[in-house]
């Protein structure tokens, strides 16, 4: 379930926050140069991986629907939704940070939001498509 575009989102994820609480602490006297193009850059890369991790697992669930195989246990299904919340819980502090204390990272504020639903997405509609 969770694909290589997952965790290189969620690691990008995960370091630009930290770059972003640096950036936020003016007292630590650590200066970030091209702060504000660093996270248009970032918020573009995360839109890349969202469109390809986005079509990766829709096109597996559709081409899934559509063969005679067994449908993936119910253990095997609590495995994988626990995966995504697990992201959703990173991409949810993150956001939560991000939207409340950092006027700059509201661009990939949004592009969390954009992740957050199609996670839940996956979990609401794939839970009777996914095929062994």
């Amino acid at each position: 379930m969770i694909s290589i575009y997952s965790r290189i989102s969620l690691i990008l994820t995960i370091v630009t926050g930290l770059l972003c609480f640096i950036s936020y602490h003016q007292d630590m006297s650590i200066r970030i140069p091209f702060f504000s193009e660093i996270i248009i850059i970032v918020a573009a890369l995360l839109s890349i991986l969202l469109v390809l991790k986005t079509n990766l697992r829709w096109q597996a669930i559709f081409k899934a629907r559509k063969i005679k195989a067994f449908n993936i246990s119910r253990a095997g299904w609590m495995k994988c939704v626990v995966y995504e919340l697990i992201q959703i819980g990173f991409y949810f502090v993150i956001l939560l940070m991000l939207l409340i204390y950092f006027d700059k990272g509201k661009l990939i504020g949004i592009m969390l939001v954009f992740y957050v639903l199609e996670s839940i997405f996956h979990i609401i509609l794939g839970v009777n498509l996914y095929k062994v």
